[in-house]
C-alpha cells in the first residue's frame, strides 16, 4: 500500500463525506468501512506541513510537457 499523507483538515472532510454517504446510502456499510480503514492508514499532518509533491484538496495543479511544450493544469476539489 502507498504512503497517504492527508492534512488534518482534509482529513476530517473526507471523514465527514464518507460518513454522510454512508448515512445517505450513496455507499454501502462495507465501502465506507474500507474507505475509512483506508483514510486511518493515512499520516496526518498539520496543513503547513504538507510536503510540496502532495496534491491536497482545493489545490491547482500545473503539468508540462516538456516533450510538446503542452501545459495543463487542475483544480482539485
Amino acid at each position: 500500500m502507498k504512503n497517504i499523507i492527508v492534512n488534518r483538515l482534509d482529513f476530517a472532510r473526507i471523514k465527514k463525506c464518507i460518513n454522510d454517504a454512508k448515512q445517505f446510502k450513496s455507499i454501502t456499510n462495507v465501502e465506507a468501512e474500507n474507505l475509512l480503514k483506508e483514510l486511518e492508514s493515512a499520516q496526518i499532518v498539520e496543513p503547513e506541513a504538507i510536503p510540496s509533491n502532495v496534491v491536497t484538496m482545493n489545490s491547482i495543479v500545473k503539468l508540462s510537457f516538456l516533450n510538446n511544450n503542452k501545459h495543463i493544469q487542475y483544480h482539485n476539489f
